[in-house]
């Protein structure tokens, strides 16, 4: 099993490219908007990479609370993409 300490560095490895993504796409328009390209990206790339930060989220939630002193960071950490999530999939 990976640590605690490299599933939440891979939870915010994620947030950072999904709001690459998000950035480049939405306010550079760097690829179009509505483009085929922009929802080739958004189902080959950020829906799988947000259903592994969901899982590695949650993973690393139940692990920190065991030993909420020693592992507040990690959820710390994640707390990104949690907004991320929160924002774009549950309140928009």
């Amino acid at each position: 099993m990976i640590k605690i300490r490299k599933q939440s560095i891979i939870v915010l490895s994620i947030f950072f490219v999904c709001a690459l993504k998000y950035y480049l796409i939405n306010i550079l328009n760097v690829i179009p908007q509505y483009g085929s390209t922009s929802r080739l990206i958004s189902w080959l790339v950020i829906l799988p990479l947000t259903i592994i930060g969901i899982i590695l989220s949650i993973i690393v939630i139940i692990e920190a609370l065991k030993n909420i002193k020693e592992r507040f960071l990690y959820l710390i950490i994640i707390m990104p993409f949690i907004l991320y999530f929160i924002y774009f999939f549950i309140w928009k």
